[in-house]
């Protein structure tokens, strides 16, 4: 979406972009509590349904004329078809294994959200041309006995492989903190170009847009902004000039007029 807009509909820069699963975690194999065995049970009943409404939504979808519609089969449809993305949330290397190849099975090509074990399993991502799009660069490693500075580390890792990655933030406001997660990877590894990659031309290709938006070319929409700082550093990001569409974009903001209302009463 695009944010200079009276309405969600002029807001869409593209409808129905795709599916998002997260997928289920196992009990731990080391739980020993007298609520494992129910726990685990509950995983390959959970694991079953999934596997069955997979199995009933891709034989579904090649009916293309159903006497009775299915919403649930129906929203599936544009997946197994590979007109439609399918996010798959995973984090633990076997989680992120164990999903990938699970869908492998119905013939789709996942992009993983999250993957913060994607470090320990590069291989299988390369070899499943997984593209990745982190969410935790600036967090604590998993385990306790990791490198501390490894989700840093993560962006680097993933570039030197020649995986193909973007950055991206969780939540509902924690976005405007988004090109400091990236700046947080350049020192650990992570090229300048890796990092501009990461939140503007693979974004854009991973949802389609990229013939629209993502890098700077002739016949493309011209949404950039210029910054007399680095953008990716917290003391040096100073944005001065803001276009959508090649419509400026006013920077002002209650922060700014506050700033403002007191630099000139204190005289600073």
């Amino acid at each position: 979406m695009q944010l200079d807009a009276w309405n969600w509909e002029d807001a869409i820069v593209k409808n129905d972009e795709g599916i998002f699963m997260n997928w289920p975690s196992p009990p731990s194999p080391l739980r020993t509590d007298e609520n494992a065995g129910k726990a685990r049970d509950e995983y390959e009943m959970f694991f079953q349904k999934l596997s069955i409404f997979f199995d009933e939504a891709k034989a579904y979808s090649f009916n293309h004329a159903p006497i009775e519609k299915n919403l649930r089969f129906e929203a599936m449809r544009k997946v197994f078809d590979r007109k439609s993305q399918l996010y798959l949330r995973a984090n633990s290397a076997n989680d992120i294994q164990a999903g990938v190849v699970f869908l492998k099975k119905y013939g789709i090509q996942p992009i993983l959200i999250g993957g913060n074990e994607a470090w320990r399993i590069i291989n299988f991502i390369k070899e499943n041309n997984i593209t990745v799009v982190l969410t935790n660069v600036q967090s604590l490693p998993g385990h306790d006995d990791d490198n501390v500075a490894q989700p840093f580390m993560l962006p680097g890792i993933l570039e030197k492989a020649g995986i193909r990655f973007a950055i991206a933030a969780d939540g509902f406001w924690q976005q405007r903190n988004l090109p400091f997660q990236v700046g947080q990877a350049v020192p650990y590894g992570l090229s300048m170009t890796g990092a501009l990659n990461a939140v503007t031309k693979v974004p854009a290709e991973i949802m389609g847009v990229s013939d629209r938006l993502g890098t700077l070319a002739v016949g493309k929409d011209a949404t950039m902004f210029i910054s007399t700082g680095d953008a990716f550093d917290m003391m040096g990001n100073n944005v001065e000039r803001i276009f959508i569409q090649g419509r400026e974009v006013s920077t002002n903001d209650k922060q700014k007029a506050l700033y403002n209302k007191y630099k000139s009463k204190y005289g600073l």
